[in-house]
C-alpha cells in the first residue's frame, strides 16, 4: 500500500498504457483491482449485454411453456384473481 501511496501515477499510466487490470495488495495478497475506465465501460456493457440476453432467454422460456397450455378461457380481471389465490 506504501508503493501504491508513492507511485500512484505510474500505476495509473500503466493501468492506461496497457489495458489490463492492475491487482493491487497487500502482504501478498490481491485486495483490489484498478482498471483503465475504457476497459471497466467495456467490462460493465458486456455484463449488461449478458444479462439482458438471460432475461429474454428466461422470457421465451416462459412464453414457450405458455404456449404449450394452449388457448385458455378466462377473462383478466379472472386470471388476476386466480393468480392471487395461487401466489
Amino acid at each position: 500500500m506504501r508503493e501504491i501511496q508513492r507511485n500512484y501515477k505510474r500505476i495509473l499510466q500503466k493501468a492506461r498504457e496497457q489495458k489490463s487490470p492492475v491487482f493491487l495488495g497487500a502482504y501478498g495478497k490481491p485486495q483490489a483491482v484498478l482498471l483503465d475506465i475504457d476497459q471497466f465501460q467495456k467490462l460493465q456493457e458486456k455484463t449488461e449485454k449478458k444479462q439482458r440476453k438471460m432475461r429474454w432467454a428466461e422470457m421465451k422460456k416462459t412464453l414457450d411453456h405458455l404456449a404449450t397450455k394452449g388457448r385458455q378461457d378466462v377473462s383478466l380481471s379472472e386470471f388476476v384473481i386466480r393468480d392471487r389465490h395461487a401466489h
